[in-house]
């Protein structure tokens, strides 16, 4: 478990995030106004395909695809 931090309407907000899979995914938790919300990023098995995803109040409001070539950005 460690703290790290995201931009919410230029405003730095305090995450809790927490560290899974030998190291390679990373679920960041944080609350904004009456909002709760949630970045997870999903690392493969081979560690050469990454797919992030923004969740507010549990609903997914966007996600980008990475590979170690190149990126690709997608919305759900």
């Amino acid at each position: 478990r460690d703290n790290f931090h995201v931009w919410v309407n230029s405003e730095p907000v305090e995450t809790t995030a927490y560290i899974s899979d030998e190291g390679y995914d990373v679920d960041l938790f944080f609350s904004f106004e009456s909002h709760k919300g949630h970045i997870f990023s999903d690392v493969d098995n081979d560690r050469d395909e990454m797919i992030n995803y923004i969740l507010i109040d549990d609903v997914c409001m966007g996600d980008s695809y990475q590979t170690v070539h190149h990126q690709t950005k997608k919305t759900s």
